[in-house]
């Protein structure tokens, strides 16, 4: 008798917390709520490739989203700079705060349901290594991060005629 009420009582235990599991929000496995702060407004970034050679250009492009069903005024990231980082840590430990275009006054920006706002960012390596990219954007009501990505650049290595050391 009593292992029956214990496995009913297990079996009411189970089936509760699967279904505050399914409805709760905090057990989502969806990275773009989980790294959107489950806002309405997603962010992502995307750079061309993960080597570089040290005189090349490395460009970030970065994207905006309106998840939600009805429109959303952002601030303009490439107005305001306290709104749109991008860090970018160097080999060394130096870090860049960096941001592709200033301006002197702040615009509001009217976000569509499901439409998004692409903007680039770019900048040139001064030293071969790995460089960690944090990019955060603060003109909504809750801050929007991405994890840090990271590419790696190499130097310039002098081509070697492989036919001088045969004999």
């Amino acid at each position: 008798m009593s292992q029956i009420v214990l496995r009913r009582g297990l079996l009411i235990v189970l089936s509760f917390l699967i279904f505050a599991g399914l409805t709760n929000q905090c057990f989502s496995l969806n990275d773009q709520e989980l790294f959107g702060n489950n806002s309405g407004l997603s962010m992502q970034a995307k750079i061309d490739k993960m080597i570089y050679k040290l005189d090349q250009e490395v460009m970030i492009t970065v994207y905006l989203k309106n998840k939600t069903a009805e429109p959303i005024d952002i601030v303009e990231p490439a107005i305001d700079k306290s709104s749109f980082m991008f860090e970018i840590v160097a080999p060394d430990g130096k870090k860049d705060k960096m941001l592709s275009i200033y301006g002197l006054k702040l615009e509001n920006i009217r976000l569509y349901p499901k439409k998004r706002i692409k903007f680039t960012a770019k900048f040139l390596p001064e030293t071969p290594g790995n460089y960690d990219i944090n990019i955060k954007y603060n003109g909504y009501k809750n801050p929007l991060s991405l994890p840090a990505m990271r590419i790696f650049v190499v130097g310039n290595l002098p081509q070697q005629d492989i036919t001088l050391n045969q004999e």
